[in-house]
């Protein structure tokens, strides 16, 4: 993570969808759930993820986050389309646990802007 005093931005998203995808990758490397040629390594997958970032093809799953009513109020919601609450809780856990880079940008973001 690069050292900054500069506000966040929501596009610092982005780049920390590449960390916690090569976070998330390097995790499972080791699984035989991750499936992948032998000639294929982490940074190569990363590289591609960089690129499809670059390129508009790949983005932080926070520019989809939504402002919502809320409790008399506001807050922020991710539009997702689960199929029934167990999986929205699945998806919830997930983002938790695999996307922290990005989270800590939504976070930083919202207590600036309290």
């Amino acid at each position: 993570m690069r050292a900054s005093s500069a506000a966040p931005s929501i596009t610092d998203g982005n780049d920390r969808y590449v960390d916690d995808t090569r976070a998330w990758f390097e995790a499972l490397s080791g699984s035989a759930r991750f499936v992948r040629p032998a000639s294929v390594h982490v940074d190569d997958l990363v590289d591609t993820v960089r690129a499809k970032v670059a390129h508009g093809l790949a983005d932080s799953f926070l520019l989809g986050v939504k402002v919502v009513p809320a409790g008399g109020g506001h807050g922020l919601a991710l539009p997702t389309g689960p199929i029934s609450k167990a999986h929205n809780g699945r998806i919830r856990e997930l983002l938790g646990r695999r996307h922290r880079g990005q989270l800590r940008v939504l976070t930083d973001l919202v207590r600036r802007t309290g």
